[in-house]
């Protein structure tokens, strides 16, 4: 999947059995994966080991020497301290003359694997920020690494984790490192995994920061902009045509910014109906701004085929977000591909302004707290929206009652290194590693089909800015205000999404107002989450966009959706009841439903189409 699939056998005397394990997983590529991609290659026994390559563009992605070592990845490559895109023989050329030690000074979101003929080992390397994921397992014979976690189910039978199906149906993706299926993992971030002798071991390359840097304010905003100009140009230089989100809120506006300043032509883009409030202040900013806007609708081509689309989400986005969220995101970024050469996002600026550590200081009067208050952050955030429990069993309901030991488990273990930092360092560990995984899992998708980047992620401008002291972040971030109106002071100057409030450096006259807008929006958000913790129905910010209900019942109502619904041949049954979840789709067809409740059924038939394709896969297996 625009990524390469490792198959290694741990025992190499048996030839044969290879061979048969390599015919089934050809088999499960070529049935299940082949309709979504245009190029796929097979490198049968690539040095005793088993290549497949899926590809959406022509660029040098794999590289053999002579000797029959070799170097592939997916994603993109950056040169972490130069202005420079690497090509697979580049990244094999700097391997020889370095070692290991090459993997240290990349920027980029990729997956690197080569096999070292010299000394018979095979690695597989993560970006420092999981940015492009892979999965990996093993059992006594073999071991894969593979961007498609379906393939996983030839080497370790398909069995649904129940604690990972909680970590979903709480958030909507998986916060851990397990993933649907159990016994199998996702890749560490910035870690090199080495194969030798059929025995994997780890080492991580970079650790997060501890402590906050020493520089003054105006010269973190130097830094930085510098770090953004550079990541603009870097870009430029490898995409022609580059596509860019524009919202109104301050993170896309920190992106554009950084290609306006230097005059690097780009299109804007938003989704959403002409009607919706933030399309139409968007086209207002992209016209005062002389900035070319793609507006993307959903059009017949995805309503006339709603369940080609669910499908292929689940398929490609490895059951890891909903298929009914995914489905829309891949259909916008195909329009995007269909126009442009990359697309580029502001995805997670937590970085960089309020994050996950907001209320932490807010409520301690924006002193530095003792700790990072994990009871708080289970009750504000992991815990503040119940999911419906009527048709689980009883066992199952034993996993979810453990919730929250489970999730402060998780939390001590990501942040055992880090208890004496800055609560917001710790905060922003854990909040890109784990609280963020919708990111991952959702970049990882679009990246199957066409080049993506989240610039705000690039490890030469989230380094840096994880150590910017918090002062400068809370309340909007006076750190990332003046970041952009240095850049930009127009653009600065344009409202965003936050009770209207700019970007403009705030002084003694502009502050008053600037607090008053910005508290009165954080009370209507407290508001609004406080009404949906008591049951009243929230429109969401992503529902405003669309009219989505008519497509939910179009999809609900669809023939190839119900398959998935009968109870009898129900992959999920293990953990629901049957008496529930027939008067859960008999209120479906009796009564009138939200999108809420949409939504909660689409996250299970997510799940369980799924497991009915990996089943596919390993039909000796119990998906149970």
């Amino acid at each position: 999947m625009a990524g390469t699939i490792l198959l290694i056998p741990r025992k190499k005397e048996d030839d044969v059995k290879f061979s048969s394990k390599i015919d089934q997983l050809k088999a499960g590529i070529l049935n299940e994966l082949k309709p979504y991609y245009s190029e796929i290659t097979f490198r049968d026994k690539a040095s005793n080991s088993f290549l497949a390559e899926f590809r959406f563009d022509k660029r040098n992605k794999y590289y053999e020497d002579e000797n029959r070592s070799w170097l592939t990845f997916e994603g993109i490559v950056f040169d972490l301290n130069n202005t420079i895109t690497y090509a697979a023989k580049d990244l094999f050329e700097l391997y020889k003359i370095r070692g290991e030690k090459v993997f240290e000074e990349l920027d980029g979101h990729y997956v690197i694997k080569l096999y070292d003929a010299n000394t018979d080992c095979y690695y597989v390397v993560s970006d420092y920020a999981k940015s492009k994921t892979n999965f990996y397992t093993q059992s006594d014979d073999y071991i894969i690494f593979t961007p498609s976690l379906l393939a996983t189910a030839i080497v370790t039978p398909p069995r649904l984790d129940h604690y990972a199906f909680n970590e979903f149906m709480w958030r909507y993706y998986i916060l851990s490192e397990r993933s649907l299926l159990k016994d199998v993992k996702r890749l560490s971030p910035a870690t090199i995994y080495k194969v030798k002798n059929g025995e994997i071991e780890k080492r991580t390359y970079w650790k997060w920061p501890k402590e906050y840097t020493k520089l003054d304010f105006n010269s973190c905003v130097k830094k930085t902009r510098e770090s953004m100009m550079e990541s603009a140009r870097l870009i430029a230089n490898e995409f022609p045509k580059i596509s860019i989100d524009l919202t109104q809120g301050q993170d896309s506006r920190q992106v554009v910014a950084a290609f306006k300043n230097q005059n690097i032509p780009f299109e804007a883009f938003i989704f959403g109906k002409d009607d919706f409030y933030e399309v139409s202040n968007v086209k207002d900013i992209c016209s005062r701004n002389n900035i070319p806007l793609m507006n993307a609708k959903i059009e017949n081509d995805f309503s006339d085929n709603l369940w080609d689309y669910f499908k292929k989400a689940v398929i490609v986005g490895n059951g890891e977000l909903p298929g009914f969220a995914l489905s829309r995101i891949l259909y916008m970024r195909g329009k995007i591909a269909e126009q442009n050469d990359v697309s580029l996002d502001g995805n997670v600026g937590y970085f960089y302004k309020n994050g996950l550590w907001d209320e932490l200081y807010t409520l301690n009067l924006y002193r530095e707290p003792k700790r990072f208050n994990t009871e708080l952050f289970l009750k504000l955030r992991m815990l503040s929206k119940d999911y419906k429990t009527e048709i689980f069993t009883d066992d199952y309901l034993k996993i979810k009652s453990e919730t929250k030991q489970y999730i402060s488990g998780l939390v001590d273990n990501v942040l055992k290194d880090h208890e004496k930092s800055p609560v917001a360092i710790q905060a922003d560990l854990f909040g890109l590693y784990n609280w963020l995984n919708w990111g991952t899992a959702n970049s990882t998708a679009i990246r199957n089909f066409m080049p993506n980047i989240s610039v705000l992620l690039l490890r030469r401008n989230l380094e840096f800015a994880t150590t910017v002291p918090v002062k400068w972040k809370i309340n909007l971030s006076k750190y990332q205000r003046a970041l952009v109106y240095q850049l930009d002071p127009e653009l600065a100057n344009e409202k965003t999404d936050f009770g209207g409030v700019n970007m403009v450096p705030k002084n003694f006259f502009t502050i008053v107002p600037f607090y008053f807008k910005y508290y009165g929006f954080q009370a209507h958000r407290i508001l609004n989450k406080v009404k949906s913790k008591l049951g009243f129905k929230v429109v969401t910010h992503l529902q405003e966009a669309w009219d989505y209900l008519p497509l939910y019942k179009k999809l609900y109502n669809s023939s190839d959706f119900k398959k998935n619904l009968h109870y009898d041949t129900l992959h999920l049954k293990s953990i629901i009841k049957e008496k529930e979840w027939e008067e859960l789709l008999a209120s479906f067809e009796n009564e009138e439903k939200s999108m809420n409740d949409f939504e909660y059924l689409f996250k299970l038939v997510s799940v369980e189409y799924f497991l009915r394709e990996a089943k596919k896969w390993n039909t000796d297996s119990n998906i149970f």
